[in-house]
């Protein structure tokens, strides 16, 4: 039975199902650019994996890990669209 979610554990889970919803608009203005060669539809999946697992963390619904696993994959996401945003 999963622990109770503490309040820097439910703030995390917020911020990191914003930033995934960020991400999913984002990636969406992206492809849909006319430089763009299209959807990046596998880094609409990781947004969207971002989202559920924050919701997840912020239920209290993860596991003891998941909040290091998500925050990874929460800077992966924001390192790539600012790589795709600047450069």
């Amino acid at each position: 039975m999963p622990d109770a979610p503490t309040p820097s554990t439910r703030t995390s889970g917020t911020v990191s199902a914003a930033i995934g919803v960020v991400a999913l608009v984002a990636y969406g203005v992206l492809g849909a650019s006319p430089s763009s060669p299209g959807l990046p539809t596998g880094h609409l999946v990781l947004a969207a994996l971002l989202v559920v697992a924050g919701i997840a963390l912020r239920e209290g619904r993860g596991p003891r890990w998941g909040e290091f696993l998500v925050g990874a994959l929460a800077g992966l996401i924001i390192y790539d669209l600012i790589n795709r945003l600047l450069f």
